[in-house]
């Protein structure tokens, strides 16, 4: 299965971004200063509607990436007579035997 890398790209960056915001939300400096404070609020929630819609983009992909499986080749092989003869050789041979 094969996952567009840029959708979990984009993914792994916002998450990082909204970690970020997070942090600087729970600080002592972000309560005291509100302008910053309602701004951060503002782009937290901005990544987070873009989350999820790429995860929502991600989900998509990878179901219709499992109801499409690549079709499977079988091949049959046929040994050459020289293949077949010594296969016949070596199990008509004595010294040598299979032991579990």
């Amino acid at each position: 299965m094969q996952i567009n890398n840029n959708i979990t790209h984009q993914i792994v960056e916002l998450s990082e971004i909204k970690k970020g915001y997070n942090q600087y939300l729970r600080s002592y400096e972000a309560q005291q200063d509100v302008e910053n404070y309602t701004y951060i609020l503002e782009q937290k929630a901005l990544v987070s509607a873009r989350l999820k819609q790429l995860y929502t983009k991600l989900a998509q992909q990878q179901a219709t990436q499992q109801h499409n499986p690549a079709p499977v080749r079988y091949t049959k092989y046929t040994p050459c007579s020289n293949e077949q003869s010594a296969i016949l050789h070596f199990n008509n041979d004595k010294r040598f035997s299979i032991t579990e």
